[in-house]
């Protein structure tokens, strides 16, 4: 921290009328801060940095060639189960930290980055064999990083799917009561 002397504080700040002139009882610490966001830009909230839902746009576009790639059930959706299917997502993804929906948004990046380089197209203008072929270079590649994004974004669209109760006797899923009586 600067310590100026309250004189050279005076002279400096009169001028700047957003900046108020520390009395000798106030926090050092308040000086900093004050400092500190002269400065800094304003910082956003995380309410206005995310303010659209994960999957939205061209990014739900590409999960959802995702998903009919990784689970064909989900071609056959109805409006509403779609609509299901993302909204179980975003709400999920709503309580992740914004570090993971960002890695996992740069994994989408690097999915259309490989099937660019594999097929000339991007992963949802590929054909399906394409699809499933890049597919498989991410389940079984030889670095770890690949492979774990792979079956994040499997379990992701897993949930969608699957988390459905609408869904639950088509696939033979009984839900069990849970005994809290024990």
């Amino acid at each position: 921290m600067i310590d100026f002397p309250k004189a050279a504080q005076e002279k400096l700040f009169s001028t700047t009328p957003f900046i108020t002139i520390l009395s000798e009882d106030e926090n050092k610490n308040n000086f900093d801060r004050k400092w500190l966001n002269m400065l800094s830009p304003p910082i956003k909230s995380k309410e206005m940095i995310v303010s659209e839902k994960f999957l939205s746009g061209k990014r739900l576009l590409q999960f959802e060639a995702l998903q009919h790639c990784l689970v064909p059930r989900s071609r056959n959706f109805s409006h509403t189960q779609k609509q299901e299917s993302i909204r179980l997502i975003n709400d999920f993804l709503d309580k992740t930290p914004l570090s993971v929906q960002r890695k996992l948004a740069l994994f989408f990046i690097v999915i259309d980055i490989f099937s660019l380089l594999f097929g000339g197209k991007t992963f949802k203008n590929s054909s399906p064999q394409k699809q499933i072929a890049i597919m498989n270079l991410f389940f079984d590649s030889p670095l770890g990083l690949f492979r774990k994004g792979f079956w994040g974004l499997n379990t992701l669209i897993k949930l969608g799917v699957f988390g459905q109760p609408s869904l639950y006797a088509d696939i033979g899923y009984a839900k069990k009561e849970i005994d809290n009586h024990v």
